[in-house]
């Protein structure tokens, strides 16, 4: 009689298997603020989504920041076409950014955060519009206005930032 015990050949393939899929979900899983493991269900899975897009916006609205700013420093000189194509860029991306934000589906919990990003766009299109007609027409009242609307639009970013939906 033989002592010997036999493993089945199923055991054999099925735990190194398993152990990969669970070293694989391991390092895959998200995680929140204190390293624990978010369980992605469907709502909670579209809200993240939709603070990724948040994100995603926010550095959006630092470029068309940043065109606008380069404009209004004057750097392009009285280049008018250079301006003018400048500013044209800077419109179409304040458009692509309010669009954006407009057609990107909103779990019911992000509306509150949906309201702020689109104030937000908003009074940045509102500033290239503004640095549009400082561009056409270059007055000292002009460049004050763009300017205020610039601060008022940075505002609104700041806001953006400070909210819950964009701590990474």
């Amino acid at each position: 009689m033989s002592d010997e015990t036999t493993i089945p050949k199923w055991v054999w393939i099925g735990v190194p298997i398993a152990l990969v899929l669970l070293i694989i979900g391991f390092i895959v899983t998200p995680r929140d603020r204190s390293n624990r493991p978010i369980l992605l269900l469907p709502d909670i899975k579209a809200v993240e989504e939709y603070r990724v897009a948040i994100l995603r916006w926010k550095e959006q609205a630092r470029g068309l920041d940043a065109q606008i700013s380069t404009i209004l420093s004057g750097r392009f000189g009285d280049d008018l076409f250079t301006r003018s194509r400048e500013s044209q860029r800077m419109i179409d991306a304040g458009v692509r950014l309010l669009q954006n934000i407009e057609q990107q589906p909103a779990p019911t919990a992000a509306i509150p955060a949906r309201a702020m990003a689109a104030r937000m766009a908003s009074a940045y299109l509102e500033v290239a519009r503004a640095t549009l007609v400082w561009t056409t027409a270059p007055t000292e009242h002009n460049l004050a206005h763009a300017q205020k609307q610039l601060d008022s639009a940075r505002q609104l970013l700041s806001e953006l930032e400070a909210s819950e939906w964009t701590l990474e």
